[in-house]
């Protein structure tokens, strides 16, 4: 959506042109995302432009499996913090998404794949992310708060976690209204 808009603006509105790459992987944690993360942040870099960070993760890493958090808090906040420095040694923007609640049918259930999601616990990690996110030098944007605007029932495909197309929609104006001129 937000590539969509980029080109748009600078086809339709003569707007300076935006690159916007997706580097989300299905299931990935903020883990998985730190290993490679320098890589293909290197990769995609051209030296003569702005680059925003847009960092939407931690549904994954506060998901419980068998008891434990796939990612507990404070290593949570380490990757994003090792994440967010290398933004900005780039010298990029970081920006931090707030982890989306669940809908009611996700909240507390555990799922096909064995992953219980509570939007107690996602309120802990965005707590704690939002309490962090200026020592880390990134600028949050709260998705959270924009999604609980909302009826949740309406934002999600079924397994309540993922956002529909009017889930996607509503994260692409908060990101507009931010940052969208």
């Amino acid at each position: 959506r937000l590539k969509t808009r980029c080109i748009a603006r600078y086809l339709a509105q003569g707007k300076s042109e935006t690159c916007v790459f997706n580097l989300g992987i299905g299931g990935e944690n903020t883990d998985s995302l730190r290993r490679r993360f320098s890589s293909e942040l290197a990769a995609r870099l051209d030296a003569d432009e702005r680059l925003f960070v847009l960092l939407a993760y931690g549904a994954n890493d506060a998901a419980l499996v068998a008891g434990s958090h796939v990612v507990p808090l404070e290593r949570f906040l380490d990757n994003l913090r090792y994440c967010t420095a290398e933004t900005l040694r780039f010298k990029g923007t970081p920006l931090l998404l707030t982890i989306t609640p669940v809908a009611r049918a996700a909240d507390g259930i555990v799922n096909r794949n064995g992953r219980l999601r509570s939007n107690g616990t996602i309120s802990r990690y965005n707590d704690a992310l939002r309490g962090a996110a200026a020592g880390m030098g990134a600028v949050v944007l709260d998705a959270h708060a924009e999604f609980m605007k909302h009826d949740l029932e309406t934002l999600f495909v079924p397994d309540g976690v993922h956002p529909n197309t009017a889930g996607h929609e509503v994260l692409y104006e908060l990101a507009d209204r931010r940052f969208g001129s």
